[in-house]
């Protein structure tokens, strides 16, 4: 199980280094309406309160982060609410959030979509994303933030300026990072039933966008073990990487789980495998060394 966490180490780090010295910040409090934002016979704004941080000491330094934000309607009325706590450390905020709504429209229905992110966090973390809907003239979040280890795919342009459009079925696509290849997953949004549904294991798509290009490079000479089926107890088919070796990623299977950690829904993988093809043939790998042998090292 891999639970998101915080770069706690590299600020823990910064705190030795830095014992003696006390930075002065002027602050300042800022207010800022986002929208309006039209949803059937509605419209709905976003009221964020925000600190910013100049130093006094070191030029140049300036950092902001949200306080709290409401969602309003158009007589005033607060839909939702939520207030973010953090402390203001020798080198500035121990996290800083920013918000970004936008309008989102999908085939059976229509919604707003807040993304949010935070700084600093582990590396392929610290993204959000929650959706909205209208339920009785109430407009009610579907979930708890959703978030990945990996990425979340931006949404496409909408019908018009500044509105976004679900993928194909309603959905959102997570990027799973394994640490050596990327897992497609679709999240469907359900307006009707005012949930997020979020998948089972099974095969998915894989990409490789995430690895760098100096390391995609498989290893001639190596031998990789192909399964026929995904169980380490079974015997593996050897084969051998050439030089010119057609080297194929065909799809993963993985095991996914979804996990609720400081009020934010994670979704992870578990247990993966990768379907590959090598100069035509084809099996399941699982094992570090195998997944190096053919390009995809451990790394990020």
């Amino acid at each position: 199980m891999r639970r998101p966490v915080r770069n706690f180490f590299f600020l823990f780090a910064i705190l030795i280094l830095i014992p003696s010295l006390s930075f002065a910040f002027k602050k300042e409090i800022s207010l800022e309406t986002l929208g309006p934002f039209p949803l059937d016979e509605k419209s709905f704004s976003l009221l964020v309160e925000s600190e910013t941080i100049v130093s006094e000491d070191e030029t140049g330094f300036k950092e902001k982060t949200v306080r709290k934000f409401e969602i309003k309607d158009e007589k005033r009325a607060v839909h939702f609410k939520k207030v973010y706590s953090y402390d203001i450390l020798p080198y500035g905020f121990s996290e800083a959030i920013a918000v970004q709504p936008h309008l989102l429209e999908g085939e059976k229905g229509k919604g707003l979509i807040l993304y949010y992110d935070v700084v600093p966090s582990a590396p392929s973390s610290g993204h959000f994303c929650q959706i909205f809907a209208l339920k009785e003239g109430d407009l009610d979040p579907l979930s708890l933030p959703l978030s990945v280890y990996g990425k979340i795919t931006p949404l496409s342009k909408g019908s018009s300026e500044g509105v976004l459009k679900l993928a194909e079925g309603d959905t959102i696509e997570f990027r799973l990072w394994t640490g050596n290849y990327q897992i497609i997953v679709p999240v469907r949004i359900k307006f009707d039933e005012m949930k997020v549904e979020t998948p089972a294991s099974g095969i998915y798509k894989v990409s490789t966008e995430n690895t760098p290009e100096e390391l995609r490079k498989p290893t001639p000479g190596a031998r990789v073990s192909l399964f026929g089926i995904k169980d380490t107890k079974s015997v593996p088919r050897q084969v051998t990487i050439k030089e010119d070796s057609m080297i194929e990623f065909v799809e993963a299977w993985t095991g996914i789980f979804v996990e609720e950690y400081e009020g934010a829904l994670y979704i992870s993988e578990e247990d993966p495998w990768l379907k590959v093809r090598v100069d035509g043939e084809e099996g399941w790998v699982k094992y570090e060394e195998d997944l190096s042998a053919l390009g995809l090292p451990m790394s990020g």
